[in-house]
């Protein structure tokens, strides 16, 4: 979706974006694009008509076809199909976009990487997937396959928690359950959603009878990661195929390069400042406080790299000022207590036993 200064979304839709952590676009990836990513999707599910076995994303590990179908009451009772980009590169057209390569540099800097593709699809009678926040440099769309309504296994999410909120786990009684301001990324077949990695986010229960269908797009920023999910595990014609779809001066996006994630992150300024931007996950209570009073309503600019981002940020961050009351009010005092808990039983068990002495 293009406006009428030609940019893929306008500036009021960039400062929704900024403020809220979520923007929905409309018949962005509908028509003829639409009909071929349903037929490439269509295609790789006669297939793989059970998905794939579930695998941590890091573990470059290659997936297993799923033997038999889900369950809603399954574990993970959804059919998902990881790397799916690579799989039919029909489902990598969009990213030709030049206007979305704009707004995807705006947001996660100057060459950054194609993180991940996925595909899901949700069955009757399945349940919420918890709330939780994703590690941080990175932005997610999804373009909706189906109509998707209220309460049909869509992603939910909780409006502007990407800014000033600490780990869901620090501030939910129950992460399992709906939040009261929460909202479902509904909407129609070929809608595209953003929504940030920062937010407070989860998977809706789908009270339809109706299975429906996602396909996901991740990106993070070169100066956060030093690789990607696909990488050695996705094979190098599969990769050359997918430079095939991608103008040239995208390619970036394929490309691995630890060396220059090295020297992207290394940050200067204070103690408190280094310590902050030190590590992608918001897990870690302490670190995340300071990553959000060294970040937020701050430029996320490398100050010796242009265009490339610091370590661990988002163009997303400049949406609001850091604010401490916001943060700590945000938190509840049983799930933080319980948190607080669980990880001195962790530290404990990971102790090593000390040796006794013997006294002579």
């Amino acid at each position: 979706m293009e406006n009428s200064e030609g940019q893929f979304i306008s500036e009021s839709d960039w400062q929704f974006l900024l403020k809220q952590g979520y923007l929905r676009l409309p018949g962005a990836a509908g028509g003829t694009a639409l009909e071929e990513l349903r037929s490439a999707v269509g295609g790789i599910l006669a297939k793989y008509p059970h998905g794939f076995i579930h695998t941590p994303p890091y573990a470059h590990i290659r997936p297993q076809p799923r033997p038999d179908a889900p369950k809603p009451s399954d574990h993970t009772p959804t059919v998902i199909i990881p790397h799916i980009g690579f799989l039919d590169t029909r489902i990598l057209k969009p990213l030709a976009n030049p206007k979305l390569h704009a707004l995807l540099q705006r947001i996660v800097g100057a060459d950054f990487y194609l993180s991940h593709t996925w595909f899901q699809m949700v069955p009757p009678g399945a349940g919420r997937l918890s709330y939780h926040k994703d590690r941080r440099g990175s932005i997610n769309f999804n373009i909706l396959l189906d109509d998707i309504g209220p309460k049909m296994g869509s992603t939910c999410l909780v409006p502007g928690s990407h800014i000033n909120t600490p780990p869901a786990q620090f501030c939910m009684k129950d992460m399992r359950t709906a939040h009261p301001r929460e909202i479902d990324m509904t909407g129609n077949a070929g809608d595209i959603v953003f929504f940030s990695s920062e937010a407070w986010h989860g998977r809706s229960e789908n009270n339809s009878q109706k299975w429906t269908r996602r396909l996901f797009y991740n990106f993070f920023s070169r100066s956060s990661r030093d690789t990607t999910p696909w990488h050695g595990v996705v094979d190098d014609a599969q990769i050359a195929a997918a430079r095939e779809v991608i103008p040239e001066e995208y390619h970036h996006m394929f490309e691995v390069d630890p060396a220059r994630t090295k020297a992207l992150s290394e940050v200067k300024g204070s103690t408190l400042k280094r310590f902050g931007l030190g590590q992608s996950s918001s897990n870690d209570l302490a670190r995340d406080y300071f990553y959000a009073r060294s970040v937020y309503g701050k430029s996320p600019y490398h100050p010796d790299w242009p265009g490339f981002l610091l370590p661990y940020t988002s163009g997303l961050v400049q949406g609001s000022r850091f604010s401490a009351r916001k943060y700590v009010s945000s938190m509840r005092p049983r799930p933080t207590a319980i948190v607080a808990a669980q990880a001195m039983l962790s530290k404990l068990r990971k102790a090593p036993v000390a040796k006794r002495q013997d006294a002579d």
